[in-house]
């Protein structure tokens, strides 16, 4: 009889509270939930506690004899439901990391191992935005690369509009952070980050999700030690393709990032294309660290954004100089590839050394003599970019937009006329 019961393993359950360290408790201690909730609230002192599944679904008498050995129970006291925020009880909050317009990002610590995950839930009084957080959920879970953050598991409560994200915990800070940090990027640093956002970004693409809110904030470090990041943020991505009809409004994301057609309200539907215009303004950004499109208003920014006004401001390589352009082409569908952009000499490290453009950004000269010598500089300027525009046999109409790019406007309107 006693060698018959030592050979029979007796079920437990492993029983967590928010706050507490879980509990393993014996179901042969337990015949009904009644006497399970008792056994429980002598352990813990605890009243009026209920008991739910890891569906946070509550459990009943009937449910007892499906649990396993093994099975986790959560408990909530004093009567309440099980908030979906700390459904994942074994582990403990740390700190905020960021409380936005949608959601909170909490970092959060497992009691076990230690093992720091970032737990995203709709922030308080923000239930409208239960939407958005839910699609990032069904959006990144199908979504499995090395440049795009990892969803571990999720919880979604249509009922109550409540959303839970378990996604990995990138210790790096933002892309932004880091170019603040440090500065301009030189370009094979800058290249080392863009390539990894094009790669994440094209397998978006591949398989039909459209970011739509690409910028140097939604993409995070791994960590302090290298230079790989991920892309974050699926709130406002849409999956293309699906038939699903979208009714919500195209004027999204961030002013700074918005392309051309976004501000004339061109679009009929969601466009791949305004994914590779926000690579441009990044790329921009990792080596001048300043937005290409500027203005003290928003109203100033998109009418610079409509009629394509940036500048060079540094010496920067003419292959570098070439993808920005194709970039910012302000027709959408005339606009550069992601395929295309794979195979662009600048992506792809193919750099002469002798290709440095540059136009002085110095007041103008005042004597005659000054202003011959700055003419001369800028006409042999002129000369070069024709000449680089002549090899690499590009459109008359797209040389002009490139080489008024790399000219100030007084230097046009004053000197090359």
């Amino acid at each position: 009889m006693n060698q018959s019961n030592s050979s029979t393993p007796i079920n437990t359950v492993t029983v967590y509270q928010y706050g507490q360290n879980p509990m393993q408790v014996s179901l042969a201690q337990a015949n009904s939930l009644d006497s399970l909730i008792k056994l429980v609230s002598r352990k813990l002192s605890f009243k009026k506690i209920r008991l739910f599944d890891h569906k946070c679904q509550e459990l009943f008498d009937e449910d007892l004899k499906y649990l396993k050995n093994g099975n986790k129970i959560y408990i909530t006291t004093n009567g309440k439901c099980l908030d979906g925020r700390f459904v994942l009880f074994e582990y403990n909050p740390i700190s905020v990391l960021c409380k936005g317009g949608q959601a909170t990002v909490m970092l959060i610590s497992h009691k076990t191992t230690c093992e720091e995950r970032a737990l995203k839930f709709i922030s308080e009084g923000q239930e409208n935005q239960y939407l958005y957080i839910a699609r990032e959920a069904v959006i990144l879970e199908q979504l499995k690369h090395r440049n795009i953050v990892k969803l571990h598991k999720y919880k979604l409560f249509p009922e109550r509009s409540e959303a839970v994200l378990e996604l990995e915990y990138l210790k790096g800070g933002s892309l932004l952070d880091y170019v603040l940090d440090h500065g301009a990027l030189d370009e094979p640093t800058a290249r080392i980050f863009f390539n990894q956002i094009l790669d994440g970004i094209s397998y978006c693409h591949k398989n039909n999700v459209i970011h739509r809110d690409l910028k140097l904030d939604n993409i995070l470090l791994c960590d302090n030690t290298d230079l790989r990041i991920k892309i974050i943020d699926f709130g406002l991505a849409y999956l293309s393709g699906t038939g699903i009809p979208f009714d919500e409004p195209l004027n999204v994301g961030t002013v700074l990032y918005a392309s051309p057609e976004i501000v004339f309200g061109k679009l009929k539907t969601v466009n791949f294309s305004v994914d590779i215009w926000a690579l441009g303004v990044i790329l921009y950004y990792l080596v001048f660290a300043e937005y290409p499109f500027k203005g003290e208003e928003n109203t100033d920014i998109l009418l610079n954004i409509s009629e394509g006004n940036y500048n060079i401001p540094k010496q920067v390589s003419w292959e570098l100089v070439s993808l920005l352009t194709d970039l910012f082409n302000p027709d959408h569908e005339c606009r550069i590839t992601l395929k295309e952009i794979k195979q662009h000499k600048w992506v792809r490290g193919q750099i002469q050394s002798n290709h440095q453009l540059s136009i002085p950004l110095s007041e103008m000269p005042t004597t005659s003599k000054g202003l011959q010598t700055f003419e001369n500089s800028i006409r042999k300027t002129k000369e070069d970019i024709l000449h680089q525009i002549e090899k690499q046999q590009l459109s008359s109409i797209h040389s002009e937009k490139l080489y008024k790019r790399l000219t100030p406007k007084s230097c046009m309107q004053n000197l090359l006329k």
